[in-house]
């Protein structure tokens, strides 16, 4: 949970600007939005993480607070790489003998495979984390 501060805005327009930029990225989409909240899912072909924005007026200034869910991101990768690992697995049953020893090397192969795509994953929706910081902290004269 990461907190901000912005001075001398409102609440809506807040939450209208974050509209504004998860309408410009095709890899952010508007899952909810209310008046003192909005919550943004970061997808790539499927959801990955929900980025939720609380904000709440205090002395003319607006104090907004962000939470990153991950559960998403949990739930949609390990699925695939047990699909994975079975299909590779079937491979080996039906083309030879199944001894693990001899082929551990496709398993080990795939799972370096796997960790590499979660990389780029968390890569990505930090990536979009720091594009939505860029843009609501940039000012046009």
């Amino acid at each position: 949970m990461k907190e901000f501060e912005y001075l001398a805005i409102k609440s809506y327009e807040f939450i209208d600007m974050l509209d504004a930029i998860a309408r410009e990225r095709t890899s952010l989409k508007v899952k909810k939005k209310t008046d003192t909240e909005i919550t943004l899912t970061c997808q790539i072909a499927v959801p990955m993480a929900h980025i939720k924005y609380f904000s709440e007026e205090q002395d003319g200034n607006l104090r907004v607070t962000r939470k990153v869910n991950w559960f998403p991101f949990i739930y949609s990768t390990v699925p695939i790489l047990a699909l994975l690992e079975l299909i590779l697995f079937l491979i080996i049953f039906f083309t030879e003998n199944l001894t693990f020893i001899e082929n551990w090397e496709g398993f080990l192969l795939l799972g370096l495979a796997w960790i590499l795509a979660i990389v780029f994953i968390i890569y990505q929706i930090f990536s979009e984390l720091e594009n939505i910081t860029k843009k609501l902290f940039k000012v046009k004269v």
